[in-house]
């Protein structure tokens, strides 16, 4: 497996800002010391959450982008699983992709990830979502209806929940969102890469190559590999030389700020608790709304309205601004 060593450059770690401070450095990532205001999210203890949360039914995977499974299981079954080390015994496995179904055992080895878990419209999982307040969120401020129907629905609010060495590979987030993710319990480290270099990662790579990239902490210094070994892979390698990847680690009550299009991947150093809240405002909301109508029926009725030299164009540009 190809690899190199770079050195290590940290993501600015920051006291909790004021609304007027975070204008001033809201287009870079940043971690946000002892920033979590949701009093249920930073009560969210590894300790706590058979008393917080129902014995919900979850999905598991074995990371972010790997898709290929899907196993069933309930929460305090798995929470026994990451802290007890109990293995999950005939579990209903699917492979969303070909349809196959069957039922596996597993144990704390195949460090299986909770990340399908969302709001989904039930208030006591919603309690745990709400972005800090100097953030400046506009569902807050402006689109209650939006709020209401679609980010306290799916894709917009996410647990992270996972024994030591879970996985999110190396991703951008849909629809030009802005994320926070706010660390309950335990530590996470996330390597960052900033947006304009990450849009040209995208340009030249596929989705599989940019995801099988790795980092790693040794001896000081950054380690950055890919599991596959091709030509490929060693081109995003080669690429990877030429840009900065910044590093910082999440503990209890830390929030991350990944802005609009900044790649990130996330490792869990310790059996990990966090909330996902994405948001919009005023820098990212055009082409957050022109991403959901681009992927609602409105353009494909629109080849019927609006002249098919102008549609092409707005395609165009959609694609070209990678949202």
């Amino acid at each position: 497996m190809a690899s190199f060593l770079t050195d290590i450059v940290s993501l600015p770690y920051l006291e909790k800002p004021t609304q007027e401070e975070f204008l001033n450095i809201r287009s870079n990532p940043a971690v946000f010391k002892n920033a979590i205001e949701n009093k249920d999210a930073l009560n969210l203890t590894f300790d706590k959450i058979k008393n917080e949360i129902s014995d919900v039914d979850i999905k598991l995977r074995r990371s972010l982008c790997n898709k290929s499974e899907r196993i069933m299981t309930t929460l305090h079954t798995y929470i026994d699983y990451i802290l007890d080390h109990k293995p999950l015994t005939n579990c209903y496995t699917e492979n969303p992709m070909t349809g196959e179904a069957s039922f596996h055992d597993y144990t704390i080895e195949d460090k299986l990830y909770c990340l399908e878990m969302d709001a989904n419209y039930d208030p006591e999982l919603a309690k745990f979502f709400s972005c800090p307040s100097f953030m400046g969120d506009w569902y807050d401020k402006y689109l209650p209806l939006m709020k209401r129907s679609v980010l306290e629905g799916k894709r917009h609010t996410w647990f992270f929940i996972g024994p030591e060495d879970t996985l999110s590979e190396l991703h951008t987030d849909h629809d030009s969102i802005h994320t926070t993710i706010q660390q309950c319990d335990g530590k996470k480290r996330f390597f960052i890469i900033k947006p304009e270099e990450q849009i040209w990662l995208e340009g030249r790579h596929s989705e599989e190559v940019i995801e099988s990239v790795r980092f790693e902490i040794l001896n000081d210094k950054l380690s950055v590999s890919s599991i596959l070994n091709n030509k490929e892979s060693e081109a995003i390698l080669k690429d990877l030389q030429t840009i900065q990847i910044h590093v910082n680690d999440l503990v209890r009550g830390d929030v991350i700020y990944i802005p609009s299009m900044t790649g990130h991947c996330a490792v869990s150093l310790t059996n990990s608790i966090g909330v996902s809240r994405d948001f919009i405002d005023d820098t990212n909301i055009d082409k957050y709304l022109f991403s959901c109508l681009f992927s609602s029926q409105v353009f494909e009725v629109a080849h019927n309205i609006i002249p098919y030299p102008l549609l092409q164009n707005l395609q165009n540009e959609y694609e070209s601004i990678k949202v």
